[in-house]
């Protein structure tokens, strides 16, 4: 299994909004400096991002985390199932759609490999690997 963690690249995560990062860091240093602001801050901060975890994005993110923790665990078929769940919340991130493609190519499940390096090349036309990913998806469907 670490042949095929290695072979696919997986982002660090999908980020909480730049809002809720800024208040975290706040709330950090109120907790020091100011601790009843703090609390107030920790709260708000708390609350905020359980509203998040609600949002398409942090259903995305939830799916996108399992998916790794699968990954690393040596089971890649739930993994898919976790990034593929991730991507409908999130279709508009490329790297996630990399990244399932990556994993079906390397279990050996081509089509769906050729249908999300397909969608990947729509959102980045100009990528590096273009070449690659064409060929594969030609080769692919020949067989």
């Amino acid at each position: 299994m670490g042949k095929l963690q290695e072979s696919i690249s997986v982002p660090g995560e999908i980020s909480y909004p730049k809002y809720i990062t800024i208040l975290v860091v706040a709330t950090v240093l109120f907790l020091f400096f100011k601790p009843e602001t703090g609390v107030v801050l920790l709260i708000i901060t708390g609350f905020l991002m359980s509203i998040f975890k609600k949002t398409p994005k942090g259903k995305a993110n939830r799916h996108f985390t399992a998916g790794k923790h699968l990954l690393k665990n040596g089971r890649p078929e739930g993994a898919l199932e976790e990034f593929i769940m991730a991507a409908k919340f999130m279709p508009d991130v490329s790297d996630l759609n990399l990244v399932i493609a990556e994993l079906c190519e390397a279990i050996g499940k081509i089509e769906l490999a050729v249908e999300y390096y397909e969608k990947y090349l729509k959102q980045k036309p100009d990528n590096e690997t273009k070449i690659h990913l064409e060929d594969l998806i030609k080769s692919a469907k020949k067989s």
